[in-house]
């Protein structure tokens, strides 16, 4: 089974089918160019001896928090002194002239 993300083939050696998969993946390309290795190419001209591989789907992570105005503290120091054991991160939210603000900063979880 064909696994554009692992190509090393020339392009022009592809089977039609391989050529199609590549030229519709919806996440990039990259060219293999002899001197520095795995390029980017974001619109590739499918030349039959350039070997293109594509680029993995990007990782998603969605987490849904729940903010209870008893688990609110305004400082870190006060936070990390309420931390459950099981913490898997920091949520950060700032609110300047009304504009939100969140930044996460992932923790590593304890085994």
């Amino acid at each position: 089974m064909f696994d554009p993300t692992t190509n090393r083939v020339p392009f022009g050696l592809l089977t039609d089918d391989e050529r199609d998969i590549l030229q519709s993946w919806p996440h990039g390309l990259e060219h293999y160019d002899a001197d520095n290795g795995w390029k980017n190419w974001g619109d590739p001209l499918f030349f039959g001896m350039q070997v293109y591989r594509a680029k993995p789907a990007p990782v998603v992570q969605t987490w849904w928090f729940n903010i209870n105005p008893d688990d609110l503290w305004n400082s870190r120091e006060i936070a990390d002194a309420f931390v459950p054991d099981d913490r898997i991160g920091v949520v950060r939210v700032d609110v300047i002239d009304g504009k939100l603000s969140v930044e996460l900063e992932p923790l590593e979880v304890k085994a």
